[in-house]
């Protein structure tokens, strides 16, 4: 199974909406895995495998589950408003609602996928996800003068991001990607976004094999440049906001083909 390549534009808008499918069906297409084992073709970014139970304890179950919780009972104190980033069918966002309500938390959550339609419809009807904002567009194209209504409706808005496997890891530019989702933060905001650095793709860091110290001195170029671009919007827009990008190393797994972990983005003022 692949995602499959979307009808040559037959018109300028049609044009310009294929431009921004395609280089995101490249991408991704060279992340399906294949489980050899069971004779099942799964999409790890979609979360398709068990329901989204697999997800779920892949990214809730050990290394997100206990930061946020603290995060929410213990700083917050409120009902969060929360956006996912890449959530797939969003199976294992579900399951990340009915944990919060487990501790009396009522989330009222929005979901951002690459294209419209990947999100389980029933989710929306049930009011289990509020918002499917998905624009048929790749994250870092968003922008102000094309996606107003979007960006007005995602900019300082949400108490908690997440993006597990998504924007971090299929955008171009980390950097950016950081300094994107630090602006859709309120006050005193959190976010954690996953990234992976492949062994077959980041050469520069792993010419003789995995490198966890060279991985963390580029993270830490990546972290200080997100910086650089949140401080240079807020000049811009004369406004008087704080943000802390740190790498949550207790996150990192070192797989066979790659590393991944969480970056966490705090909003202090």
């Amino acid at each position: 199974m692949s995602l499959k390549q979307p009808p040559k534009p037959k018109n300028k808008r049609d044009a310009n909406r294929y431009r921004n499918k395609r280089p995101a069906c490249e991408i991704l297409n060279q992340e399906l895995v294949i489980d050899h084992k069971n004779k099942i073709e799964k999409w790890c970014v979609v979360g398709r495998n068990n329901g989204g139970s697999h997800r779920f304890e892949q990214i809730y179950g050990g290394r997100l589950r206990k930061k946020i919780l603290d995060f929410v009972l213990d700083e917050l104190k409120q009902h969060p408003e929360i956006m996912v980033l890449g959530p797939g069918e969003g199976h294992d966002t579900a399951l990340l609602k009915l944990e919060l309500e487990k501790y009396g938390i009522k989330p009222e959550i929005d979901a951002l996928n690459l294209y419209k339609g990947t999100l389980d419809k029933e989710l929306i009807k049930k009011r289990i996800i509020r918002n499917d904002l998905s624009a048929d567009k790749v994250f870092e194209q968003i922008n102000q003068h094309d996606d107003s209504k979007l960006v007005k409706r995602l900019l300082e808005n949400y108490h908690l991001v997440i993006a597990p496997k998504s924007v971090g890891v299929f955008n171009k530019s980390r950097a950016f990607s950081l300094y994107q989702v630090a602006l859709m933060l309120k006050p005193n905001g959190r976010a954690y976004v996953e990234l992976t650095f492949d062994f077959r793709k980041d050469l520069n860091f792993f010419k003789n094999g995995p490198n966890k110290s060279k991985m963390l001195l580029e993270v830490e170029k990546q972290r200080t440049i997100a910086l650089r671009m949140i401080d240079s919007f807020l000049k811009n827009h004369k406004l008087n906001r704080k943000f802390e990008i740190s790498v949550l190393k207790d996150t990192i797994i070192e797989h066979d083909i790659c590393y991944d972990f969480f970056i966490e983005i705090k909003r202090i003022t």
